[in-house]
């Protein structure tokens, strides 16, 4: 728990969300340089990975830290970038672009999966930049709220404006036949 000293501290996360995180897990499916970057941030925090099908720039980026990748006694969600990668527990989230805008969406075990994965039809893994590292960076945090039960929300996201600024956009794309658009 030395390592995560600086987590400790801070007041949302505290002793108890520290194991949490290190009790938990993601399994990372996709590619991209945000997805990389987000699998970094949560295997820092100390939290489990699985690379099941994650396609990365840097081989092991993100991976190989034997002292967080003990296999997870708790929860264990997703992280990616394609619907078909969204299977088992959530939470769930994903990061990429859409129609060529910045996107991190997540769900937690109260949302609707039908919606959540159409909601991710066109989402690619985004382009390289600086970009991809923030919301990466962003995704990744993101995910440790969600484990952390910091987000209670079915669903939601944030998205880059059509302007280019960042947002938080509420998430209202319900899209499937039990939740038609509201």
């Amino acid at each position: 728990m030395r390592r995560f000293a600086r987590q400790l501290i801070l007041e949302p996360i505290g002793k108890a969300g520290q194991e949490k995180l290190v009790a938990s897990g993601a399994r990372i499916v996709g590619e991209g340089l945000a997805l990389e970057t987000a699998a970094t941030y949560v295997a820092r925090g100390g939290s489990h990975l699985e690379a099941g099908g994650f396609h990365g720039h840097r081989q092991g980026f993100g991976f190989g830290h034997p002292e967080v990748n003990a296999p997870p006694a708790d929860l264990f969600g997703v992280l990616g970038t394609h619907a078909a990668a969204f299977t088992g527990s959530a939470p769930w989230l994903a990061v990429g672009e859409l129609d060529g805008r910045w996107l991190v969406l997540f769900r937690t075990e109260k949302g609707c999966e039908k919606c959540f994965t159409n909601a991710l039809q066109g989402l690619n893994p985004g382009s390289l930049g600086p970009k991809a590292v923030r919301w990466g960076a962003l995704a990744g945090w993101q995910y440790q709220r969600l484990l952390l039960g910091l987000d209670t929300a079915p669903l939601g996201g944030r998205m880059q404006s059509d302007d280019g600024a960042e947002a938080w956009v509420p998430f209202t794309a319900w899209r499937c036949e039990r939740h038609p658009a509201r």
